[in-house]
């Protein structure tokens, strides 16, 4: 039942079919993520998809049924996120085509054979990194490794299914950190992978799948956190072997660290890339001069500069993302972003109204944060 209830929740709710000559489903998720006009106005210079049907809607007409199927697609999230207690991650990018795209066009069907009436999950290119990811990630924060009844073997079994589930929809990003459940989410993952792979070599090839991890938060001890040379080289190695990987896709710095020069941290990342340990990295919850910062650093000496970032990001938490970061967006940088907490953390369900509920992660201990932050805004609510 848990099954089929995951099975829909990715066909039904997060996939927009494609229609004549109208916005794909990147245009809709990024028309609903970048809401202030500047940034939408993107999404207007969109090509389309190819599609085997001949209807043209007007450009009045076609903007508001995106508005429209943003929207749908915003309440829907919500209730299967608050169903499943899943981690969604929004991919947004600025570029105005993707080769996905383009080899669709080149398989349109001939006129006269029926349409392909299957959902089908959009990609965009994240960054300059060549690597084309789909629009909505799984990610395994404040789950898995984290809550009791999906820990160890129950927590491989339930990974397995939200997993496939996921992959089976066109999710190709699958996210990770060492941080999360303190390595056991990311021992699940690996786990669970490993099984999917035996059992579906070809659905799970390497080579078609992205794995990240992140870098900051790795034990109790002095040396165990923040990103000095010495932590991010032990944290990639620790995080390949529990997530049975020899290489991630993504690695991200998971937060700045005030305490280690700019130029460490761009030449240990460069290292990581350069050794084969990851395909590019990039930032998370880092400041736009942070960024540029390292992008110039890693320029001026020929190093490996950071491509994307993963901020925070919903409609309470907008500023960073559409005002801070709108010129990282364009050129020079071309940065590529991922998301997270786009239903912050649960909140935008509506399921912590009343009270919290048993089993969710505002009921966890490792996340006592997020409880204190609900009543927080309680409290500036009753004011």
């Amino acid at each position: 039942m848990m099954q089929a209830s995951i099975k829909q929740f990715f066909q039904r709710n997060l996939f927009v079919r494609k229609q004549s000559k109208s916005h794909s489903c990147g245009s809709v998720v990024r028309s609903l993520c970048l809401a202030r006009g500047r940034v939408r106005a993107c999404a207007s210079h969109h090509k389309p998809t190819a599609s085997a049907s001949q209807h043209k809607p007007t450009a009045c007409a076609s903007q508001h049924k995106l508005a429209a199927a943003g929207r749908r697609l915003l309440f829907r999230v919500g209730g299967a996120s608050a169903m499943l207690g899943v981690g969604i991650g929004l991919v947004v990018s600025t570029a105005t085509t993707t080769q996905a795209e383009a080899k669709g066009k080149s398989n349109a069907k001939p006129s006269g054979e029926p349409a392909d009436d299957k959902p089908q999950m959009a990609y965009r290119m994240l960054g300059n990194t060549g690597l084309q990811v789909s629009v909505l990630s799984y990610g395994f924060w404040a789950t898995f490794g984290v809550k009791e009844d999906i820990k160890g073997d129950s927590g491989v079994l339930m990974a397995k299914k939200c997993l496939l589930a996921a992959r089976e929809g066109g999710v190709n990003l699958f996210d990770n950190a060492e941080a999360y459940g303190n390595g056991r989410a990311e021992r699940i993952m690996g786990e669970a992978i490993r099984q999917l792979r035996d059992e579906n070599p070809s659905l799970w090839r390497r080579s078609d799948i992205m794995l990240t991890t992140k870098i900051f938060w790795g034990g109790d001890g002095v040396n165990e956190r923040g990103l000095s040379r010495k932590h991010i080289t032990e944290g990639i190695d620790a995080a390949l072997e529990r997530l049975q990987t020899p290489y991630v896709d993504l690695v991200f710095c998971h937060r700045p660290d005030p305490l280690t020069p700019t130029e460490t941290v761009v030449r240990a990342m460069t290292d990581a890339v350069r050794c084969g340990k990851a395909t590019a990295w990039g930032t998370s919850e880092w400041s736009a001069q942070q960024i540029t910062e390292a992008v110039w650093i890693a320029r001026q000496y020929g190093l490996e500069p950071p491509q994307f970032e993963q901020p925070q990001y919903h409609m309470f938490w907008r500023e960073r993302f559409e005002s801070e970061y709108f010129p990282l967006f364009q050129a020079p940088y071309n940065y590529g972003t991922t998301t997270w907490s786009p239903l912050a953390s649960g909140l935008l369900t509506g399921k912590y109204n009343d009270k919290v509920p048993h089993g969710s992660r505002l009921s966890q201990p490792q996340y006592s944060w997020l409880s204190k932050r609900l009543n927080e805004r309680e409290g500036e609510r009753k004011n």
